[in-house]
């Protein structure tokens, strides 16, 4: 992909889910149709760590360009993200990635847009909602 001004990034799009037997399960036994934020919060820092240390490896193609972007699928992102303290956002942001953003894939419904919030870089930190955000994108 290139950016606006030429350079030429990597992204990485990963999913942050429970695994499908427990959703199942949660769902029929106790009605859990979202993962506990805790849950989730603690999932996408793993993710996060675990992504960081394969950035690292001679086969990524550009690894101090590229840009990580987390599918949130089971927790409302307010939730989740009220759970990342400054301290756990700075130790995010030492990571190799030119960019992380979480989008809230939990309550997206057909024809729907997404919240996106922005971890890193620290100037663009925090949710953004897209302009059409609870409207269809036409008509």
């Amino acid at each position: 992909m290139y950016r606006s001004d030429g350079v030429k990034l990597g992204i990485e799009l990963t999913k942050i889910m429970r695994d499908p037997n427990s959703a199942f399960w949660a769902r029929v036994l106790n009605r859990e149709e979202q993962a506990e934020p805790l849950e989730s919060a603690l999932n996408l820092q793993e993710l996060i760590y675990d992504k960081d240390k394969k950035l690292s490896k001679p086969n990524w193609q550009f690894p101090d360009k590229t840009i990580l972007l987390l599918q949130l699928m089971d927790s409302p992102i307010d939730h989740v993200v009220s759970l990342l303290d400054n301290e756990i956002i700075k130790e995010i942001n030492e990571t190799g990635f030119l960019e992380i953003w979480i989008g809230d894939y939990s309550i997206l419904e057909a024809y729907g847009t997404i919240q996106l919030y922005c971890i890193k870089p620290k100037k663009l930190q925090g949710l953004h909602d897209h302009i059409n955000t609870g409207k269809k994108p036409f008509g």
